[in-house]
């Protein structure tokens, strides 16, 4: 319905256990959709492989903007593919990733990807555990050079 409906503009499905399979079929359908600006998947349990599916959408979609995947447990491997996403990407302007366990090596590639995005990007969400110990130095460095528009919550 989203790809042949270019009228819905917006979907919030937050909270409804959509899970990996889930988050593949949204993807999917936002893979040729035009004028669909806006996602709330937050607490969906969407996994890796779900974060793995928007990366790879983020590369072609060319009409969403705001992107909310809090609480989702993507992990560094899907935090990576998000990051991959963005690289290409020159539609999304806030992405709210707070609370899903991103560390080393995903902290680095989300921190690099949104360096390169900075200049469209006017909000972004995500907590990365700088006080646990949990990343080494050069990590800090990455997300450090990226904070002035990345806020953790």
């Amino acid at each position: 319905a989203v790809r042949a409906n270019s009228n819905i503009r917006q979907l919030k499905l937050d909270d409804n256990h959509a899970g990996a399979a889930g988050a593949q079929a949204l993807a999917a359908a936002l893979d040729g959709s035009t004028g669909f600006e806006e996602l709330w998947l937050s607490r969906n349990e969407i996994g890796q492989e779900g974060a793995e599916a928007f990366g790879e959408v983020l590369k072609v979609n060319s009409s969403l903007g705001q992107l909310y995947l809090r609480q989702n447990n993507v992990g560094a491997k899907g935090a990576k593919a998000l990051a991959d996403g963005l690289r290409e990407n020159d539609t999304l302007r806030q992405l709210f990733l707070s609370r899903n366990q991103i560390c080393d090596p995903g902290a680095v590639a989300l921190a690099e990807a949104l360096i390169v995005a900075k200049s469209r990007f006017r909000k972004c969400h995500w907590f990365a555990p700088l006080s646990s110990g949990l990343l080494p130095e050069k990590s800090l460095k990455s997300i450090v050079a990226g904070i002035g528009f990345c806020f953790g919550t």
